[in-house]
């Protein structure tokens, strides 16, 4: 049986990405192996790069770095949530399109398993939004297990 030393958790900071951490967790605790959660932000297409936001301190910040501290900030708060116990818990927050950012650092980083938590949409919503952890599925270089979130999201 192959050994499980990386689990990659992406999240959206949604109920359905805190069940697949604490699933992550648990694994975790019982493998001895470490837990890496990654959020991608997708930059918005109607944004030009370099672009300026204005802070509610009246700074002046490029609307990366302004996206990168909030999703940080984002991370910790949802991090902060979450009892890992002994686990090694690390994170980031990354620049680009989610499931192909999560397939390449699953790949790059030497990553065992993808532990990613699913809406579960169905229909006409699944169609329109579409679904980060199913492209996941079909494209990624190591097994993924998926987690249905709570039904009431």
């Amino acid at each position: 049986m192959r050994s499980i030393d990386k689990i990659l958790v992406p999240a959206d900071f949604s109920a359905c990405s805190a069940s697949g951490l604490q699933l992550a967790i648990e694994m975790a605790t019982k493998l001895g192996s470490e837990v890496h959660v990654v959020h991608v932000v997708e930059p918005a297409r109607y944004v030009q790069p370099g672009m300026m936001v204005t802070t509610a301190e009246q700074k002046h910040v490029p609307i990366e770095d302004f996206a990168r501290e909030y999703y940080g900030a984002e991370m910790a708060e949802f991090l902060a949530k979450v009892d890992a116990g002994s686990v090694k818990v690390s994170n980031e927050v990354l620049d680009g399109v989610p499931h192909e950012t999560i397939e390449r650092l699953a790949l790059e980083g030497g990553y065992d398993l993808i532990v990613i938590g699913t809406h579960g949409r169905r229909g006409i919503k699944h169609m329109l939004i579409g679904s980060v952890a199913e492209r996941v599925v079909r494209r990624a270089p190591c097994p993924v297990l998926t987690v249905r979130g709570p039904t009431d999201e």
